[in-house]
């Protein structure tokens, strides 16, 4: 089994106010890795609204303090806050981490399904910068399978099991019905598509869609049969609204105080509800002092999201157990594999030294830098040759018994090992 490493902070382990320091966009992110890079053998970084953490193979238990040291200079928090907020977590108990969190076993929300997509974004990013290989890629598809037989097997994916509906779900229970209120989605975002596609279902009077980007918009307005704005009607918008809900990228409080104090001027009384799902937030905090204005976060949502859970619990149970059996299965697979992986990059590697050699000394006029760069592209082109046959070993051992020895001998007769 590969050592995996995990170190992080989500919505357990750290308040809002931290989290939103480790929010990082994908030119952050590649910062954030090459930093790192020196310090690990391949790497991927999560960041979502609920959790940033690093996923990471190594030879060195102790990469993890270099790490956090790093992660320490991308805020304002001391060493002692990074030390309280951040965990880590290494080999089995990572593996099983990284499976729990790509079933939504560990999400604000139990059972939701973004946070899958979200991973998978952050391996393809790694993946194609260069940071994740052969390694990262087994634990992938592996995750990948757990998650879908977690789906397949058991319910735990049914209820409210997005923030974007829970966030729909705190609405209706503020109102007694939404059929004559307006609703705002400040971003046009997947998480604000998935909340409008809820209020739309409550047959809301009216929903509005304020983004930057006026085209994305008006594409998302189009979906919802809603009205699209630009950015800079936000405060017009604003004084229409009966529930705003936002959810922002990288616009740390753009909401001020004093545009909702004036909206609440023009609106006369009547009450504004505003949700904040972004991280960074979106909204001043301040906002909640104002009369009739009612602010909540995503931290918020997950008081109302635990009233939900009773179910979804029972399911979770079944979750853990599948996520168990992976990881024993994985374990187990790895240790029948691992001989046999090894066999075969002997004896690549000695085939390819022998021809390396050869070809040295047919060319006598070589550079050691044309030596460096021819072995380079050799050692590439045998990885890239190499790695499908090892992956698909790798998965063809979680069939049954005998279909396991078969590839076994197979693999072994192939390769002449």
């Amino acid at each position: 089994m590969t050592d995996l490493y995990i170190i992080g902070l989500n919505h357990k382990t750290a308040p809002i106010s931290a989290r939103e320091k480790y929010v990082f966009d994908r030119d952050k992110q590649i910062q954030i890795l090459n930093m790192i890079k020196e310090f690990v053998s391949e790497a991927v970084l999560v960041s979502t609204c609920n959790r940033t953490e690093i996923i990471y193979t190594t030879q060195d238990d102790d990469q993890h303090k270099k790490i956090k040291k790093s992660l320490c200079s991308q805020s304002q928090l001391t060493q002692k806050k990074i030390d309280e907020f951040f965990y880590f977590h290494k080999k089995q108990q990572a593996i099983i981490h990284l499976y729990r969190v790509a079933s939504g076993l560990d999400s604000l929300v139990l059972g939701e399904t973004q946070i899958l997509g979200q991973i998978k974004d952050a391996f393809a990013l790694s993946y194609n910068e260069g940071f994740a290989g052969d390694k990262l890629n087994c634990i992938y598809q592996q995750m990948l399978n757990t998650s879908k037989k977690i789906r397949h097997h058991t319910k735990i994916g049914e209820g409210s099991t997005s923030v974007g509906s829970v966030a729909v779900q705190l609405a209706c229970n503020i109102f007694s019905s939404l059929s004559d209120k307006n609703v705002t989605l400040v971003g046009a975002g997947k998480i604000c598509e998935l909340a409008g596609n809820h209020f739309a279902d409550q047959c809301t009077n009216k929903i509005y869609v304020v983004n930057r980007s006026i085209d994305r918009a008006k594409k998302l307005a189009a979906k919802l049969t809603g009205e699209a704005h630009s950015l800079t009607n936000l405060e017009s918008v604003m004084e229409k609204s009966d529930i705003i809900l936002t959810s922002v990228s990288n616009q740390p409080g753009f909401i001020t105080r004093n545009m909702v104090k004036n909206a609440m001027h023009v609106r006369e009384g009547r009450p504004l509800f505003l949700i904040d799902i972004a991280m960074p937030r979106n909204i001043d905090k301040t906002v909640n002092k104002i009369q009739d204005a009612y602010l909540y976060n995503i931290d918020d949502l997950k008081q109302l999201s635990d009233k939900n859970l009773h179910e979804r619990e029972k399911e979770a149970v079944k979750a853990e157990k599948i996520v168990l059996e992976k990881v024993n299965k994985m374990q187990n697979n790895g240790e029948i594999a691992s001989p046999l992986i090894q066999s075969l990059h002997k004896r690549v590697s000695l085939i390819k030294e022998n021809e390396l050699q050869r070809l040295y000394r047919k060319n006598n006029s070589l550079s050691d830098k044309d030596k460096d760069n021819i072995e380079q592209s050799v050692n590439q082109i045998v990885n890239k040759i190499l790695h499908d046959p090892i992956i698909s070993l790798r998965q063809g051992l979680n069939e049954d018994h005998e279909s396991q020895h078969k590839l076994l001998n197979l693999f072994k007769n192939f390769f002449n090992l």
